[in-house]
């Protein structure tokens, strides 16, 4: 993806970008996606964030892709949504599991046992 124009000239667009580790979700990316999403997230992130913004074609479909308003066509889209789906599925997985845990008999048997009369 060819993009101009950035806005927030404090970014370093050559930076790696720090992909979360996944706990729960059982999709996980590929070789490629991963490379592509070290190289490329920096920038995407920074357009979603506002925090650089183009006027090219690109541009404007990733942020349509990203709005849920067209379907993805390139890799770097592709790799986007599927790395946003994972983040979201992560962070249900491990509202579940905590509420399980919360509610776990164990849980129970334990409380019971630090509140002895």
């Amino acid at each position: 993806m060819h993009f101009t124009r950035l806005i927030d000239l404090s970014l370093n667009l050559k930076k790696r970008f720090d992909i979360k580790k996944f706990k729960y979700t059982k999709t996980r990316l590929t070789r490629h996606e991963r490379i592509l999403l070290r190289r490329e997230g920096v920038k995407l992130q920074a357009f979603v964030e506002g925090a650089a913004s183009s006027t090219s074609v690109e541009y404007k479909h990733f942020m349509k892709v990203c709005a849920h308003d067209a379907d993805p066509e390139t890799a770097e889209e592709r790799m986007w949504v599927k790395y946003q789906s994972m983040l979201e599925d992560e962070k249900q997985l491990r509202e579940a599991h905590r509420r399980e845990l919360i509610n776990s008999p164990e849980r129970d048997e334990y409380m019971k046992s630090r509140f002895v009369p």
